[in-house]
């Protein structure tokens, strides 16, 4: 329906006239240039934010987790949490941002020259080979006959007949009266324009889901992934230092019970070793 809408809008009063490559440009740009279709947002936007989300996710959970191992410094584990999530988030949003972007390059310029591009020639080939396809189909012996009436008053006399020898007739089909044939020819050139278009615009998206597949892992492990390793490299000991050490270091008061209470327990131990190694060197 689109495309027939593009075409239509392109060659205008003049039907004899068939421009492929600027119907193909329109329904291609206004498929993908438009972030309200519903082509644009099935196959490329929402598919890849899920993906950007799910290792986002991933991310901040291997975060939690590793933060886990200072819990004893409870300033210095949510300062440290809140910093690398934070850099996460932004880096998140820069990741969707330049799919965006993306999408936008991908249809600023259809490139027909491209190699996997199936082309004109490809779809009117491709469109041939169909069509043989279905003459064989049609030629293939059945069971059903084929009548054609030049009046409805003909068929229901048939129909009458037919109908008292048990014999099943179909619903007639209304053909095109030889004096209507050239509006018939003219809608059937235009239904084939249609679909040299729609085989092209397939290819090309194609040829767009190809180039996705291959581009959204890299992004998300560029700007993502090895990004965020950098920053817990480098850019995260710089922001902690802006921060009062004694603060950062302050231990949980739970966890410094634990840890007097452990400390006595080791006294007591070493002060045991050393009465029993004493009464063992004294014995002999």
């Amino acid at each position: 329906r689109e495309i027939s809408f593009a075409i239509t809008n392109i060659r205008g009063i003049n039907i004899g006239i068939y421009t492929p490559d600027l119907a193909f440009e329109a329904v291609v740009k206004d498929q993908l240039a438009n972030n309200l279709n519903k082509l644009f947002t099935d196959r490329f936007k929402e598919p890849t934010n899920v993906c950007i989300d799910l290792v986002t996710t991933e991310l901040l959970k291997t975060v939690g987790d590793c933060c886990a191992i200072v819990k004893a410094y409870p300033r210095l584990r949510a300062i440290i949490e809140r910093l690398v999530n934070e850099h996460i988030e932004k880096r998140q949003r820069k990741v969707k941002n330049k799919i965006k972007d993306r999408i936008k390059i991908e249809s600023a310029y259809m490139n027909t020259a491209h190699e996997d591009f199936i082309g004109l020639t490809g779809a009117t080939r491709l469109m041939a080979k169909k069509d043989i396809v279905e003459t064989e189909g049609n030629n293939k012996m059945n069971d059903k006959m084929e009548l054609i009436f030049k009046t409805k008053d003909e068929f229901n006399k048939l129909y009458e007949a037919f109908s008292k020898l048990g014999i099943t007739v179909d619903k007639p089909e209304e053909k095109c009266p030889s004096k209507k044939g050239k509006n018939c020819e003219e809608g059937a050139d235009f239904t084939n324009e249609v679909d040299l278009i729609r085989i092209q615009v397939e290819s090309y998206l194609k040829i767009m889901k190809k180039n996705m597949k291959d581009y959204i892992p890299k992004l998300i492990m560029h700007h993502l992934v090895n990004n965020t390793r950098e920053f817990l490299t480098i850019d995260l000991h710089a922001s902690l230092l802006a921060y009062d050490e004694k603060e950062l270091l302050m231990i949980d008061p739970e966890v410094e019970k634990q840890r007097k209470k452990l400390a006595v327990k080791y006294d007591s131990c070493k002060e045991a070793l050393n009465v029993i190694r004493n009464i063992s060197s004294e014995s002999f």
